[in-house]
């Protein structure tokens, strides 16, 4: 018992000296912030400076985002889909490639909220749904989709409603709609 006291007086002492050593370490940084100069030099080295000289003013560039090279129109997909590929005729690996998912189209429009999505959302647990996909990939030729069965194919947060898929057109979040869009 006194051997415990003692070993538990000199943890006390310890966390103590550890204590303090940090109160002193935070006021010498405060008083440094408190009565730092301000009339230093900027960042970096005057020798290679951060930025260059302006260059000559170019064209004005077109507005807004350009229309996709490749656009798969919506098509309908379940969780027990596996792995779907669509041929984009790009005939190279796209420069970017966008893949949305809804839960009931008319046409080309989504008729609820639209997921932009290359990777699903995986979180397990209380509060949480695990989206297809699982992953997406390019090739030269093709974009690949790829699913669990047992993941909903689409769906979102929402702050009151938690994860669900409101508007779905059968009601079951394990069928929707993708569409991949596509630029060089």
């Amino acid at each position: 018992m006194k051997k415990l006291i003692k070993s538990q007086s000199t943890l006390s002492l310890i966390g103590g000296m550890i204590g303090a050593l940090v109160g002193v370490a935070f006021l010498i940084s405060l008083s440094y912030v408190i009565a730092a100069p301000t009339d230093l030099p900027p960042l970096g080295n005057p020798a290679f400076p951060l930025e260059g000289p302006a260059g000559p003013e170019g064209p004005q560039g077109p507005a807004g985002i350009p229309d996709p090279d490749y656009d798969s129109g919506w098509f309908y997909v379940t969780n027990t889909s596996g792995k779907v590929s669509k041929a984009h005729g790009l005939g190279k690996l796209p420069a970017v490639y966008s893949l949305y998912s809804c839960g009931n189209v008319s046409g080309d429009s989504c008729l609820t909220e639209s997921v932009l999505s290359e990777r699903g959302y995986q979180e397990g647990g209380p509060f949480g749904a695990n989206l297809n996909p699982i992953n997406s990939t390019a090739d030269s030729n093709y974009i690949h989709i790829y699913f669990i069965s047992s993941w909903w194919v689409w769906g979102y947060w929402h702050n009151t409603l938690g994860f669900n898929c409101s508007g779905d057109a059968d009601g079951n979040c394990n069928t929707g709609y993708y569409r991949i869009k596509a630029w060089r």
